[in-house]
Parts: structure tokens; C-alpha cells; sequence
């Protein structure tokens, strides 16, 4: 009798969030405070990275035997988060007129 193992993989949109991850938070700390088209390309990326982490630990979590990555995917949702909010709060704060 046969007996079939089942291999994990890595999930390739846990490895693209990380990626892009990483993009989005160095570009935050090359153009910080310095509003610019970068900035903003870097705040579009951190949203790729968080989108795709998300839906990376969703997959994983719905197949935990086939799939792997669930703390690459964790550590490109953090680091899409760093590297999309803070330009886009500055960019709020600095919008806000003062009294």
C-alpha cells in the first residue's frame, strides 16, 4: 500500500508581500519628510504588501498542510503597514491648516 505525502510549499504571495515589504518600508526611509513621487510609489507598494499578506495568510490558513510562509506573509503585512501609513499621516498632518 502507497502512502502519499503531502510537501508544503511556499506561498508565493507571502514572498512578493515581503518583497514588497521591504520595498515600500526603504523607500519610506529614503524620501521621509520629503513629499515626492517616491513617497507616494512607496505608500502604492506598502498597499500591495499588505494586500497580498493578507490574502497569503488566508490561503495558508485554509490550507495549512499544502502551504507555507505564514511569517513571511506577517512580516510584509508589518512592514507594508510601516511603509504605507506613516507618509500618508504625515501627508494628512501637513494638510491640516493651524489656528
Amino acid at each position: 500500500m502507497a502512502t502519499q505525502q503531502s510537501v508544503q510549499r511556499q506561498d508565493g504571495k507571502a514572498t512578493l508581500s515581503l518583497v514588497l515589504g521591504i520595498l515600500s518600508f526603504a523607500m519610506f526611509g529614503v524620501f521621509a519628510g520629503r513629499p515626492s513621487v517616491g513617497n507616494m510609489l512607496g505608500v502604492l507598494i506598502g498597499i500591495l504588501a499588505i494586500l497580498l499578506g493578507h490574502f497569503s495568510r488566508s490561503s495558508i490558513k485554509k490550507s495549512p498542510d499544502l502551504l507555507k510562509g505564514k511569517g513571511m506573509a506577517l512580516a510584509g503585512l508589518i512592514l507594508g503597514y510601516l511603509g504605507a501609513v506613516p507618509p500618508i499621516l504625515a501627508l494628512i498632518i501637513l494638510k491640516i491648516p493651524g489656528d
